[in-house]
């Protein structure tokens, strides 16, 4: 996981390392919740074109740009890097909460490593932190997009 501080490696495979990363955390909460909570919902993935774009394009995209104005409210309370990002993933996650109570507990995980990611490439250029985040969120959302139920 000491790979998601290293500025100092080559983008694209930084965006790979925190997708399977975002994996790793994500598909066993997905499983926890599936286990625990068999009737709950799980996000509608309607294959269109419209479905499509929405969910790997523009989701991402308006999303990442949303965090980051939500990193300027919660660094007007602190500065502590963990504080931060845990705060961002929990955020995330209550929003993603209120269209499907359950899923929140899966896209924290997520979530937090777009936070941490962030940050932690927001002090090398805010351009390349938003690149970096909307690329592995967009990732993330394709996996669970194109991923049979």
């Amino acid at each position: 996981m000491l790979f998601l501080f290293n500025t100092h490696q080559p983008k694209y495979l930084y965006v790979i390392q925190s997708f399977i990363l975002a994996l790793c955390l994500a598909l066993p909460a997905a499983y926890g919740v599936h286990i625990f909570f068999p009737l709950s919902e799980s996000p509608d993935s309607e294959l269109t074109i419209l479905s499509f774009f929405s969910v790997i394009i523009f989701g991402p995209f308006i999303e990442t740009l949303l965090m980051t104005l939500s990193f300027s409210v919660i660094k007007s309370f602190t500065n502590k890097f963990g504080i931060i990002c845990f705060v961002s993933a929990l955020f995330w996650a209550g929003l993603h909460s209120l269209l499907i109570p359950v899923w929140g507990l899966v896209t924290f995980f997520t979530f937090l490593v777009f936070s941490i990611a962030f940050q932690v490439w927001d002090k090398v250029s805010r351009k390349d932190a938003y690149i970096i985040v909307f690329s592995i969120h967009a990732l993330i959302n394709a996996f669970a997009f194109l991923m049979p139920e």
